[in-house]
This record gives C-alpha cells, sequence and structure tokens, in this order.
C-alpha cells in the first residue's frame, strides 16, 4: 500500500523540492498550493492520506468567511477547520502524522500559549506525538520532515497490509 503525503504549500520553490524528495524515497505526494486545492484533495482522498505537511502562513482566500482572519496561521486555520467537521476528532487524525513547516512557528506558538490548554486544539498541537513542528530557516529541515515520514510509514507497516 502507498503512504499517501498531502503536501500544502503556496510556495513552488518548497512545494517542488519536497515534492521530488518525498517521490524519491516512494511516497505519493498530493500536493496543493491553496485552500481550494487543499480542500477538493481533502474531500476526495481524506481516508488515503497516511500524513500532512503543510504550511503555516499563506493566503486564507477559500477559508469560510469568519476564518480568513489569521494568514499567519493559515495551514494550521485550514487542518483545524477540517479535522473539527468530522463527528469525531480523533477519528479523523487516527494514525495521521502532522508536519507544520514554518517560518512563523513562534507565532504559531504564541496563539496556542493563549488557549487553555483543556482545550481540544491545545491538546492535538502540543501533546499529540504525530504533530511535528518545523522551522522553514533551520538546519536539515527537508531531512527531518523525510525522517519523521519514514518513521510514520514504517510505524503503519503499509507493506503488510
Amino acid at each position: 500500500m502507498n503512504y499517501n503525503v498531502l503536501l500544502f504549500d503556496d510556495r513552488p520553490q518548497i512545494r517542488v523540492t519536497l515534492m521530488e524528495h518525498l517521490q524519491e524515497i516512494g511516497m505519493t505526494v498530493l500536493s496543493c498550493k491553496n485552500v481550494f486545492e487543499a480542500d477538493d484533495m481533502w474531500e476526495a482522498k481524506k481516508d488515503e492520506i497516511h500524513a500532512i505537511v503543510l504550511d503555516m502562513m499563506m493566503p486564507s482566500i477559500g477559508l469560510p468567511r469568519d476564518l480568513e482572519f489569521d494568514e499567519v496561521n493559515t495551514g494550521w486555520v485550514w487542518l483545524w477547520y477540517h479535522l473539527n467537521l468530522e463527528k469525531d476528532l480523533y477519528k479523523a487524525i487516527k494514525n495521521k502524522c502532522f508536519i507544520l513547516f514554518s517560518a512563523y512557528l513562534k507565532d504559531f506558538k504564541e496563539y496556542l500559549d493563549r488557549l487553555p490548554q483543556d482545550e481540544p486544539e491545545w491538546q492535538l498541537a502540543r501533546t499529540n506525538e504525530n504533530v511535528h513542528l518545523i522551522e522553514k530557516g533551520e538546519k536539515d529541515n527537508f531531512v527531518k520532515i523525510l525522517q519523521f515520514l519514514e518513521e510514520h510509514r514504517k510505524s503503519l507497516n503499509l507493506d503488510k497490509q
């Protein structure tokens, strides 16, 4: 069974480079450059997606109007919105790996720090072992993404399915 990654980044130099690295190690990449494409891909393939790698800062056009307020955290807002459309949040995230890849993680962490710790959103971002925050300016950031995804793929035992 293929390991499917939804890659959501508006900058082609990041998206294409990362997509090539993921494909080189045998992963299927569903690439999206905006909220509209990510919505379509999620609706069509959400049960087949094993991991989501997303940028945090991108245009928020395409999010529901009441959510178009925060371009710094657009990727997270998109993800959280879609996960909460499910009746059971934990079913929606079961066995999925989430990598938040951004130059604005400091802003995201400050946003999370304003939430109560008993909020499901805070708990998902801060305590779920399958949620990884990777700074875009960090050395070897692509290597870290590949390592997290490879570890996750192995944990799912897809070769035996």
